[in-house]
């Protein structure tokens, strides 16, 4: 199967080059939607912020201050736009994590120390893209029209499962793992229990 050529694009009167990766609002995105791009990029750059917590744990810095500190300057690195990363593939999600097992290992200095559990950031993204999608249900949200019917909407019958929310049919492995799909599977998910 051929690959399509995209059509050119002018602004300005000048032709726009088609680029592998762009940048829109610090965030990465690919022309494959995988986001092995942002995944990398924001790896390390929490990655070069560890290193603060290995200076103030020489230091003698307290383990709750440490926590701020990761929570403050290393967290919000990892969770920029996650939301969009919750359908990451399971390679994408190890390495996110092993940035926060890096950081308690360095807070409790290599398991000396008792650190408080921290939730992990996969459970943190799903709750995130479950709360997106709560808000999006609302008419009034700019994203309202991306949102499915109900099953009671879409089939007009009353169901037992009424509330949930109908899935669209994905043929593609990258659509089901779009934020939509997985919020929509979460939300329904959420709604069951």
């Amino acid at each position: 199967r051929s690959v399509p050529i995209p059509p050119t694009i002018t602004l300005g009167g000048q032709p726009v080059p088609p680029v592998d990766c762009a940048k829109g609002l610090g965030f990465l995105i690919d022309k494959d939607l995988t986001f092995n791009e942002q995944v990398t990029s924001m790896i390390s750059k929490a990655s070069r912020r560890l290193h603060y917590l290995r200076l103030l744990t020489k230091q003698g810095t307290s383990v709750t201050d440490l926590i701020q500190i990761y929570l403050a300057l290393v967290r919000p690195v990892l969770e920029y736009g996650h939301v969009l990363l919750v359908g990451c593939s399971k390679e994408q999600e190890l390495a996110i994590e092993r940035v926060q097992r890096r950081a308690l290992r360095i807070i409790s200095l290599g398991g000396r120390r008792s650190v408080p559990d921290l939730p992990t950031l996969k459970s943190r993204r799903e709750d995130a893209a479950v709360h997106l999608f709560q808000r999006m249900l609302q008419e009034d949200h700019p994203l309202h029209d991306l949102v499915p019917p109900t099953r009671s909407g879409a089939t007009g019958r009353t169901l037992r499962n009424s509330g949930t929310i109908s899935l669209p049919k994905a043929r593609t492995k990258r659509l089901s793992n779009s934020f939509l799909h997985c919020a929509v599977r979460l939300y329904n998910k959420t709604i069951q229990q």
